[in-house]
């Protein structure tokens, strides 16, 4: 769960991570299995790093 509020939290964004009677993981799993949530979350994650002097 805290997973999935921190993505959410990165993104700005809720994220329709699935059905609530899915089998434990499962809907979590169905949320970032298109790659559009891990795509979006990386993009920011990203710009934010290189945001950053290093």
């Amino acid at each position: 769960m805290e997973a999935r509020n921190w993505i959410e939290d990165v993104l700005g964004e809720p994220v329709e991570w699935g059905q609530s009677d899915d089998s434990p993981g499962c809907s979590f799993a169905d949320g970032l299995k298109s790659g559009e949530v891990l795509c979006k979350f990386v993009f920011i994650m990203k710009s934010d790093l290189l945001s950053k002097n290093y």
